[in-house]
């Protein structure tokens, strides 16, 4: 029997996620967003092999994966530069990331992970332990020193101390894109992330 009590928590986090955008970026930037929320549904094809479905969703239960795809269209008339459209998406309590997942159809991106909301990291393995010197106030993802700084990860060979912090996917609670390419009128990309119901 379903989880009730899961599947509205969820469908309010949908809604949340659907309304967060027009503060991730700043007043003058012209962009209209459209956000597909789908569950992720393992088939298996009319030649026996194994494909997976999306299936458009309001609500999830425990166990379930669940893509967000958000489509970002320019609809002015100013062309962006580098790091100028900047992304951030938050993952409600209850939802945990599935890593690899965050892609995006722009291609050149950088892609970023944060526990709180204020200090980013690029985090290619899990699980993953920030550095001690990483800057919490560095937000400007287009630059190489910044990427170095806030770049490490147990998968290194790098042993943490016994009171490091260490990040799962679990932790995370945003995904950030940065676009690192100007972004022209008419232009569109497609962000996206999955998440495991807990």
């Amino acid at each position: 029997m379903p989880n009730l009590k899961r599947c509205a928590s969820f469908v309010a986090t949908l809604l949340f996620v659907a309304g967060v955008f027009g503060v991730t970026l700043a007043q003058d930037v012209t962009l209209d967003f459209e956000v597909t929320v789908s569950r992720v549904d393992t088939i298996r094809t009319d030649d026996g092999e194994r494909a997976e479905r999306l299936v458009e969703v309001r609500e999830a239960v425990a166990g379930e994966i669940v893509q967000y795809d958000v489509n970002a269209e320019h609809v002015g008339d100013v062309i962006y530069p580098a790091g100028r459209i900047v992304v951030s998406l938050p993952i409600a309590e209850g939802l945990s990331f599935v890593p690899g997942s965050a892609s995006s159809t722009w291609p050149q991106v950088a892609t970023e992970f944060s526990v709180d909301g204020a200090t980013y990291h690029t985090i290619e393995a899990f699980p993953f332990t920030p550095e001690a010197d990483t800057d919490p106030g560095s937000s400007d993802p287009t630059t190489e020193s910044d990427t170095a700084d806030t770049t490490a990860d147990t998968a290194s060979g790098q042993q943490p101390s016994d009171d490091a912090e260490v990040i799962e996917p679990s932790d995370v609670r945003y995904v950030r894109w940065t676009v690192l390419t100007p972004f022209e009128p008419e232009q569109t990309a497609t962000f996206t992330f999955r998440v495991e119901v807990q």
